[in-house]
């Protein structure tokens, strides 16, 4: 035992020596004054105080001698604390006393910095214990104690793996870099920002300065490249030729610096921590040069055509191709090709492969669709080719073929899955077309292009940044930029987080080469590009909807001042805005406008005024019916107080009105449209439009069967028998009315339940038969269980047949004889009996689950869950009727659980003896352990009998679940019926009167002194007339006129009373409102749809209107008499509603686009540095006849691409929008109005593309922003239309350069469609100012746009920056005049 215990001991004594061992020399190490190979980051010495001695009287006697190695830490405090050398964390928990303390707020600045630098290192050793070493100690002599620390930078050469992982953005060893070594750039005084333009900026500078060249010349090239592409060309034959630049010495990221003390030079790379005092070390320690870079010319530019140049031009040499080439990344060689892969959207492959046709011919071009569509392809077929392409979307899913899942399995894979060829060779070249498009360093696509081996990479894209410089690591992980690429936290953060500008562009200044057409324009001659701006206006129907929007906005956002605004309202403006531009457009689009009229496919004009009419209808009943709703609880009210006279005048003057609306709305259902006209069209009754629906006139009919219910009961009250008489009669014809649809329809049910349900065709119980046999030794027990189970299911089945029957006999009873007026007898027993059918239905559905358990074992948890719960409401009932004495109630509820009490008798014990199931197994297990051939035979005959039972008894179960669920049916029928009755019984009940206070009850007695002494003295005339007119034993029940008073509660009902006018009043209020909208909509209706405007005359002058306006309304005026009225009265002239500039709307003839703008002097036009049109063109475009309008802007663009059909010869058109609703209401009306299309969309996008090039009859292509446009050349188009105006403009810039690019051989017309005196306006500035700023700063692209990918269509579209947000919702809203809303 004691030699195993030695030997356990001795790897933890040997671990201890080595631990000691190394901590005594890193303690000597704190001791030494300097150390070789290192560069001195900082030494300081500090003369202390004996003050602040906490250590040993042993300890200083020791120091006298020799120094002592210490460690320090600074506190938060600024409280400086040595102790004596330990490698132990310095906290508390370590419970270390430090031997000196000192309050480092008298010292400098400086010292102070070096003292927390050196403390936040020593917590860090562990990172930086290879890169860095440190000084500690303290001396003692002649009685001056002194404190000497310091920094000692090691070179990075030893250990430039760990370098790496100790830097970055918040890392102490890049701070102490950063101190010790400062910037020059910083020193200069001049800090721009890491950001596009800068990335931009360098790129273009780049292209400025590559020098002339000559003209290559090679036969296959078939096309002249010009002057900035022959440069280009150059350039990326250097690149990938590695000729370095005489202008940098130094690899990229390097800097050198000279040492202040002697004349060694110290290489700096700050990105990556590396320190070198060799220049030949700066070198070992660069990356490989990286072998491409990134083409970013403009859109447009000729791209493809000087990549195809490069290809060309640059071509492997037979040496290289007769050596395998060594990939880092595969750790493997590999063959090297001549082939250069391209990648690029499929939308454009197609593109590619003509652009080879006709500029390089003699290139062998092979299409490579991913190893999922072109099967087993060969490397071989690559290394014949010259060009291989290939998209995105092959790509994709190409990485699962690429990835390795080796593992070690005990046998060989039966199935190996095939191997991607991509990685099987190297490649020469492999070039990244519309680059921007590999989003992020994590996707598929990305991670498969890093993992195709290569010699050189490009990357080809007018737009590298989509959203920020962030983008760009992308493209660096693409390149494989060692080690950037795998050290992104350390690396790139940190030279965008810490803005460090040399590094950024040390990066990028040789690797990004942009040519602009403002830059080369002398070179490029593209034929001229105008920008024209095409205003339109709103139709006065869309203008209803765009105010209706801006409205709900402003009462959505109620503060958008700076002081207010409120950052939590963000994502509520973002769906403003949005719906805001989208209506410009077409009220319906988007999911937040067409779910605002009732979704559904795109509607017409006239269809949207239709539904706006009918929901102003529907709005304007509602509030007419719950205004007189509460004239008739006013009513009952006065009734209440025994105001008789009072309540009944109320409802007859109300009942003649609301006996019209329901003859009207009864009419408007029986024809559901009035009256065709003499043409033969059917015209649409604009009173009745959206009310025409049965439960509209179902609320109607209650409301009037209550006043009907109410006048009969008050005159039964005054003993005038004629007028009850009367009104009972008509509330009853109208209850039998209401009822009449209802009642037929649960009669046919019940009719077919009947003959249904005779004793025929009831689902017959089969009785389980005793078994042949009492079994074997093996099966007797189950045979002896099967017998029990037998008889307690046959059992069953009695009670099961007995409450069927009790079932379907009441399930057959008739409804409520409406004909006869049930009395109140009649109805409760009618509902008792649908109580019981409800309770029978429940226990009956429990019976069948529980013969279903006895038969197959499956237990249904959910019904006996249900059936418990109505046990239970059951027993709550009962005592709840013993509590209130309501005997009859417990009775029934009695007998309501005698039918649990049946259930729970009837129940087959199946967990006692086991399921018909279960007992079947256990017979199939005796039959297969039987020893004997005649036990073997009784078992098998037991086992097919009871099998046969199962069967039978299994089907005989589903058809009774079958046979349930009609008898459920026709319950369901009968408890609609009895909701519709209990519907019109509950709108009897009168409201309760608000429960005051006694001194609520005083101020309303002192306030209404008036009404509550005539209230009194009414009432109390009533009390005693009534105490004369009973008869004596009534009298003790009302023992005076007083207790009478007192139950009426005149106070509580005059509150209702209050509360009631106050209601009333607001829906007055309310109904004006909806009223004027009606009459509005009404005249727009005949105005716009019935074309009744010739026969509209002025209200002022009574003259026929040629050009004038609409108020809202609803009435008409000619333009010089609404002028001439405005002037001076801001109302108007026949109602007296207020009027303000957006209150009127031009109607009339030969449409005038600024009509209304000249007459609402509040919106002048403003200077839009687009061309304008013509006029006489523009009244050209506008006088084009549409079949179907699709609102205003939807019409401007139709009608332009009708006109240019017109004037030109097969024009050709793209279409852009950034909404896929916008393109889906132009598809409708290029479909009702004859324009030839095609939708660049969905998985026909190449076909789609040779058919808009190739046939001429095709006049239009639309292109949405999310299509994957990017790339694409459509030089046979000369026109673009945008159908919105964007703040991005590089979104803008996509769609424009389609066209406008090198190939273009004619002028190209760009149309901006905007609707005037709308937040497009404001958006049109805005863009048009970010133009002039590119102008100004000289840069193409600010920030390129990205669609949103959101989830949530409300948020589709571009995503614009918060501040512009809010700038577009202020103005916009600025239209409302706020204080004039209720």
């Amino acid at each position: 035992m004691k030699g195993k215990s030695e030997r356990q001991e001795r790897p933890a004594k040997r671990r201890k020596s080595v631990k000691d061992e190394i901590e005594s020399k890193l303690e000597q190490s704190f001791l030494q004054p300097k150390f070789e190979n290192s560069y001195p980051a900082f030494i300081e010495k500090l003369s202390l105080s004996m003050d602040g001695w906490l250590g040993s009287e042993e300890l200083l006697e020791q120091l006298k001698v020799q120094p002592l190695a210490t460690v320090m830490s600074l506190e938060p405090e600024r409280i400086l604390k040595i102790y004596k050398f330990t490698t132990k964390k310095l906290n508390f928990r370590n419970k270390l006393e430090p031997i000196y303390h000192l309050d480092a707020n008298s010292l400098s600045s400086l010292m102070t910095s070096r003292l927390s630098l050196w403390s936040r290192l020593w917590e860090a050793f562990q990172k930086v214990k290879f890169l860095i070493y440190f000084q500690c100690f303290l001396t003692l002599n002649n009685g001056e104690l002194k404190f000497n620390f310091g920094i000692f930078i090691l070179d990075s050469k030893i250990a430039p793996e760990e370098a790496i992982m100790a830097s970055g953005t918040s890392s102490i060893y890049t701070s102490l870099l950063d101190q010790t070594f400062v910037s020059p750039f910083h020193e200069s005084g001049n800090h721009p920002q890491i950001n596009t333009k800068l990335f931009y900026d360098n790129a273009r500078e780049l292209a400025k300065s590559l020098p002339t060249v000559g003209i290559r010349r090679d036969k296959r090239l078939l096309s002249d490249l010009l002057p900035f592409q022959r440069r280009s060309v150059e350039w990326m034959i250097h690149r990938e030729m590695n000729i370095p630049s005489n202008s940098c010495p130094l690899p990229p990221l390097w800097h050198q610096y000279q040492l202040p003390h002697d004349d060694r030079k110290v290489f700096i790379n700050r990105a990556y921590g590396y320190v070198t005092l060799s220049e030949e070390n700066a070198f070992q320690l660069a990356p490989a040069l990286l072998k491409g870079g990134v083409l970013a010319d403009e859109m447009g530019m000729g791209k493809t055509l000087e990549i195809l140049s490069l290809i060309l031009f640059h071509q492997p040499s037979m040496d290289q191709l007769l050596n395998t080439q060594y990939d880092p990344i595969l750790n493997k060689d590999l063959v090297l090709s001549k082939a250069t892969l391209i990648i690029t959207p499929s939308t454009i492959i197609d593109q590619w492969i003509s652009e080879v046709e006709l500029h390089v011919p003699s290139l062998k071009i092979f299409h490579y669709k991913g190893i999922r569509k072109s099967g087993s392809v060969t490397s071989e077929q690559f290394l014949n080719a010259d060009i291989v392409i290939t998209s995105y979307s092959d790509l994709r899913f190409e990485l699962l073929y690429a990835e390795s899942f080796s593992r070690n399995l005990r046998h060989d894979k039966r199935h190996v899955p095939p191997k991607s060829p991509l990685i099987d060779i190297c490649w020469w070249r492999i070039c990244v077309d519309e680059a921007q498009m590999v989003e992020t360093s994590q996707s598929n696509v990305a991670q498969m292009i890093y993992r195709i081996p290569r010699v050189n990479c490009w990357a080809v894209s007018g737009t590298p940044v989509r959203s920020d410089v962030d983008d760009l690591f992308g493209l660096l992980f693409l390149f494989r930029y060692s080690p950037i690429y795998q050290h992104r936290k350390q690396t790139w953060l940190q030279i965008i987080e810490l803005n460090r500008i040399h590094e950024f562009c040390s990066i990028f200044s040789s690797l990004t080469c942009r040519n602009c057409k403002q830059d080369i324009a002398h070179e490029l001659r593209l034929p001229p590009q105008h920008r024209m701006y095409m205003p339109t206006r709103l139709t006065v129907v869309e203008e209803t909807n765009y105010q209706d929007l801006l409205s709900e906005a402003a009462k959505s956002l109620k503060h958008l001042d700076d002081h207010d605004f409120d950052l939590s309202q963000l994502d509520s403006m973002k769906r403003w805005l949005i719906r805001l531009r989208q209506s410009c457009c077409h009220p319906q689009v988007g999911s937040g406008n067409k779910s605002a009229f009732g979704g559904g496919p795109m509607k017409s004009i006239n269809d949207v005024l239709v539904f706006m009419l009918e929901q102003t209808n529907s709005s304007l009943s509602s509030m007419k019916r719950q205004f007189f709703s509460d004239v008739v609880i006013t009513g009952w009210v006065f009734d209440h107080l025994k105001d008789y006279k009072k309540a009944l005048t109320i409802w007859t003057e109300i009942f003649p009105t609301v006996e019209a609306v329901v003859a009207g709305l009864e009419g408007a259902i029986n024809r559901t449209e009035i009256g065709p006209k003499e043409s033969g069209e059917e015209e649409l009754n604009l009173s009745y439009a959206g009310l025409n629906y049965p439960g509209n006139l179902r609320a109607w009919q209650i409301l009037l069967h209550k006043i009907y219910f109410f006048i009969a009961s008050t005159n039964f009250a005054l003993k005038n028998e004629e007028s009850e008489k009367k009104y009972y009669s008509l509330a009853q014809d109208l209850r039998r009315k209401m009822m009449s649809d209802i009642i037929v329809k649960t009669n046919k049910h019940i009719d077919e339940f009947s003959k249904q349900f005779n004793r025929n065709n009831f689902v017959d119980l089969p009785k389980l038969p005793k078994p042949i046999s009492k079994g074997t030794i093996l099966s007797y027990i189950a045979v002896e269980d099967y017998e029990q189970l037998r008889e307690q299911l046959n059992l069953q089945a009695e009670s099961l047949v007995n409450f069927r029957e009790r079932l379907i006999y009441l399930m057959k009873l008739p409804l409520l004889d409406q004909e006869s007026d049930p009395t109140g007898d009649e109805y409760e027993e009618s509902l008792n009996a649908q109580s019981e059918i409800s309770f029978c239905i429940d226990v009956y559905r429990q019976m069948i689950s529980d013969r279903v358990a006895a038969i197959d074992g499956t237990m249904n948890t959910f019904v006996s869950h249900e059936t418990e719960l109505q046990k239970i409401k059951v027993l709550e009932n009962i005592e709840n009727a013993e509590a209130l004495g309501e005997k009859e109630t417990e009775e029934r509820n009695k007998k309501y659980m005698l039918f649990f009490e049946e259930r729970e008798e009837a129940r087959p014990k199946s967990d006692e003896f086991g399921s018909v199931q279960n007992i079947l197994a256990r017979l199939a297990d005796a039959l297969g352990r039987s020893s004997t051939s005649s036990e073997y035979t009784i078992a098998q005959r037991l086992f097919e009998q009871v099998n046969e039972v199962t069967k039978a008894q299994s089907k005989t179960c589903r058809k009774l679940e079958k046979e349930l669920s009609l008898i459920q049916l026709t319950y369901n029928m009968r408890i609609d019926y009895y909701k519709h009755l209990q519907e019109i019984s509950d709108s009897l009940i009168p409201p309760a009167a608000p429960k005051i206070s006694q001194s609520q009850a005083s101020n309303i007695e002192i306030e209404q002194t008036n009404l509550f002494e005539s209230t009194l003295r009414v009432a109390k005339e009533a009390c005693v007339k009534t105490l004369q007119e009973e008869t004596q034993d009534s009298k003790t029940e009302h023992e005076n006129v007083d207790d009478m008073l007192l139950k009426i509660d005149i106070p509580a009902h005059l509150a209702l009373l209050n509360e009631l006018s106050r209601e009333k009043q607001n829906y007055l209020r309310r109904i004006g409102h909806f009223e004027s909208r009606h009459r509005y909509l009404s005249n727009l209706y005949e105005h716009v749809v019935r074309r009744a405007g010739s026969k509209q005359q002025c209200i002022i002058c009574r003259d026929v209107i040629k050009k004038g306006f609409i108020t809202t309304c609803g009435h008409f005026y000619c333009r010089d008499c609404l002028v001439a009225w405005m002037k001076h009265h801001p109302s108007c002239p026949m109602c007296k509603s207020k009027l303000t500039k957006n209150s009127t709307f031009y109607i009339g003839e030969s449409f005038d686009i600024r009509a209304r703008q000249e007459f609402v002097l509040g919106f002048p036009t403003t200077e839009k540095d687009l061309e304008m049109m013509d006029e006489e063109t523009f009244k050209r475009i506008v006088s084009v006849t549409l079949k179907v309008s699709f609102g205003s802007k939807i019409d401007a663009i139709v009608r332009h691409l009708v006109y240019l059909k017109q004037i030109e010869l097969y024009p050709k058109v793209v279409v852009f929008s950034q909404w896929l609703d916008v393109l889906e209401v132009l598809h409708k009306s290029f479909e009702a109005n004859g324009v030839s299309y095609l939708r660049f969309d969905g998985k026909a996008k190449n076909n789609c593309l040779k058919n808009f090039k190739a046939d001429r009859d095709i006049e239009v292509l639309t292109l949405h922003s999310r299509s994957q446009s990017a790339g694409l050349t459509l030089t046979n188009a000369t026109h673009v239309i945008m159908c919105e105006p964007l703040l991005n403009s590089g979104i803008e810039l996509q769609a424009i350069s389609r066209v406008h690019r090198i190939g273009q051989t004619r002028p190209t017309y760009v149309y901006y469609y905007i609707v005037e005196d709308t937040v497009e306006d404001h958006i049109l500035s805005m863009s048009i100012q970010k133009h002039k700023q590119l102008g100004t700063l000289d840069l193409d692209v600010p920030l390129i746009g990205s669609i949103q990918r959101s989830t949530d269509p409300s948020f589709g579209g571009e995503v614009v920056d918060d501040s512009e947000i809010r700038e577009c919702l202020k103005t916009a809203l600025k239209r409302l005049n706020l204080e004039g809303e209720g």
